[in-house]
């Protein structure tokens, strides 16, 4: 009986452990919160200025032969005018298109600039391929 009661003895500061962590697992968490929704950002003061590039390929035909073109392009838009350049993969400049309200003009290196109202009837007549500048802008 004594070394049974020596054992109580000596168990009781990990009986306490015991009775401590078996309360704790009783205890609820709170289910996660959801974050917040984010407050939506205008989408239309983004498109008044923004600064684009990346990559482009295109495959088109022209005089009855189909053509490819690879490279990347830049674009720089504020709300009065819209500067669109693109290079050929080793980065050269194949054609600008600078375009403000009523007036749209695109240069090619080695000729005259052409200029026009209607910027995507101009990128296609000078590129011989669609460049919808006008609904990218919008």
């Amino acid at each position: 009986m004594l070394a049974a009661a020596a054992l109580f003895d000596a168990l009781r500061p990990f009986r306490l452990a015991a009775l401590v962590l078996a309360l704790t697992g009783c205890a609820s968490i709170a289910p996660p919160t959801a974050p917040e929704p984010q407050r939506a950002i205008p989408v239309r003061a983004y498109r008044d200025a923004i600064e684009l590039d990346g990559r482009l390929s295109v495959r088109y035909e022209q005089n009855g032969r189909e053509q490819a073109l690879h490279g990347s392009f830049t674009w720089a838009q504020t709300a009065q005018h819209a500067a669109v350049a693109i290079l050929s993969p080793l980065g050269q400049t194949l054609a600008t298109i600078d375009v403000a309200p009523g007036h749209s003009s695109l240069t090619q290196a080695g000729r005259a600039p052409r200029i026009a109202a209607d910027v995507d009837a101009l990128a296609a007549d000078a590129l011989g391929w669609p460049l919808p500048v006008a609904g990218l802008r919008d």
